[in-house]
């Protein structure tokens, strides 16, 4: 599984990611068998969402959709 952490800066942005997540999976799911997994992390400070998807390219489409005022890439 390839993995990207994201961390949201309030609620709003957790909604849209929240909503960005949705749409992406379900156009995966319509063009391929593939998985993505979407998770809270608890953690201190900034709440954060983990991404895993089964291929480095699919992560890199999802990557490549994340509008930093939503949300910071972390890894």
């Amino acid at each position: 599984m390839k993995r990207v952490v994201l961390t949201v800066s309030d609620q709003n942005a957790a909604d849209s990611l929240d909503r960005l997540v949705a749409r992406f999976t379900e156009e995966v799911a319509a063009g391929s068998d593939e998985c993505v997994f979407y998770m809270s992390e608890p953690g201190a400070g900034r709440p954060a969402r983990v991404v895993e998807t089964e291929s480095q390219a699919t992560l890199d489409r999802f990557v490549a959709l994340v509008d930093p005022a939503i949300a910071r890439i972390d890894g």
